[in-house]
């Protein structure tokens, strides 16, 4: 249940209560026990002993496919996706040490299960450029006050002003900001970044609310995206503005667009040895 249990549905309930996932977990090792040994139907108590049996080293290749047969049996009991529910447990457990390899590191981190497939890039790449509209000219390093603005577009969605406590987006920022400068510090000696998180850590902070919210994420990924069309606009309105406002440019003189050996320009004056 430690596992299955925080997974998220897109309507922001849990999508499996402890009875679901005993449920499937018996079935998935059910049929993992005839296809091993033919049409072999396990008794009531070996069931127990294998649900209660801890995992070890030398049981870790047969525990990983037993989890990926429970996923499967949960997929067809509540049609939550394999795809999402991996995505939420592998993010939420990117920290671990068995993770830290480079092709699991990508893979954990990997945020495309937050929204559909066919919404995949759409929904990331409008939240990429709400962050870097929020941080434009700060080096793509978000502060606590363009944090707060992320907050305040997502609370215009009236579903997640009334999920969201006033605390909790100060005391998240604070405690990733913290964790971001540790690391800087830790890995290049750098303290140049301040108490700013970048683009990832950004993402990171989304998907800690939405748990804290118990929301799916992509509830908060989108509140917030969809106000990627707007802020562009605002800029580029502000940018024109502000070049509209600038005082017209002084025309140059002729004597000063003058260019040697071109028509109209006086020859060169021949050398002198200097000045008396």
């Amino acid at each position: 249940f430690d596992l299955f249990g925080p997974t998220r549905s897109r309507d922001g309930r849990a999508c499996f209560s402890p009875d679901t996932i005993n449920e499937a977990l018996r079935g998935a090792i059910q049929k993992r026990a005839s296809e091993s040994a033919g049409e072999v139907t396990l008794m009531p108590e070996e069931v127990d002993a294998m649900v209660a049996r801890r995992s070890t080293i030398e049981t870790a290749k047969e525990d990983a496919g037993l989890i990926i047969d429970v996923a499967k049996q949960l997929e067809a009991k509540t049609k939550i996706s394999t795809r999402d529910t991996f995505g939420q447990i592998l993010y939420k457990h990117r920290e671990d040490p068995s993770l830290q390899t480079d092709a699991h590191r990508a893979v954990a981190n990997d945020l495309q299960w937050v929204v559909e497939p066919d919404q995949a890039q759409d929904v990331l790449e409008m939240v990429t450029t709400v962050f870097r509209e929020l941080t434009r000219g700060k080096q793509g390093m978000m502060h606590s006050r363009h944090w707060m603005k992320a907050m305040e577009l997502m609370l215009a969605n009236p579903v997640l002003s009334s999920r969201c406590s006033r605390q909790d987006p100060t005391r998240l920022f604070h405690a990733e900001a913290m964790r971001s400068v540790r690391r800087r510090v830790e890995e290049a000696g750098d303290t140049a970044g301040g108490f700013t998180v970048d683009l990832n850590r950004f993402f990171a902070l989304l998907v800690e609310l939405a748990e804290n919210m118990q929301v799916h994420p992509f509830m908060i990924f989108f509140a917030i995206g969809c106000h990627a069309d707007v802020l562009k606009d605002r800029r580029r309105r502000h940018e024109s503005e502000d070049s509209a406002s600038l005082p017209p440019s002084r025309p140059r003189s002729r004597q000063n667009s003058i260019v040697e050996g071109q028509p109209g320009c006086p020859p060169p004056m021949p050398a002198t040895g200097g000045f008396r």
